[in-house]
């Protein structure tokens, strides 16, 4: 691979790292801007601990990205295979409304 197509894809794996960062960070913040908000743990303290730390954890992993690590690189392919899994649940649930993946 050329090294071009490599800065290509770090680049943009680093982008979307930076990205969910940002969402996470967000999502820190809207219990405390907005007093309407439900909290998806259904406590402010341990919305702004949880998504606190993924969003840390999403920079850090980017800092190694953009430093060239190879275990890095691990963790983006581990955590999209995840994500991808956990993202198929609402399509198995239309077709299997009944039993769900449990």
């Amino acid at each position: 691979m050329s090294l071009t197509k490599v800065r290509v894809w770090l680049g943009s794996a680093s982008l979307v790292g930076l990205i969910l960062a940002a969402i996470l960070f967000l999502y820190v913040m809207s219990p405390y801007v907005e007093h309407g908000v439900v909290p998806g743990f259904h406590s402010t303290s341990k919305d702004t601990v949880i998504f606190g730390a993924t969003g840390v954890s999403c920079l850090f992993v980017c800092a190694r990205l953009m430093a060239k690590r190879r275990w890095a690189w691990w963790v983006v392919i581990i955590s999209t295979s995840l994500l991808g899994t956990v993202l198929l649940e609402p399509f198995w649930l239309t077709g299997f409304p009944l039993t769900g993946l449990c």
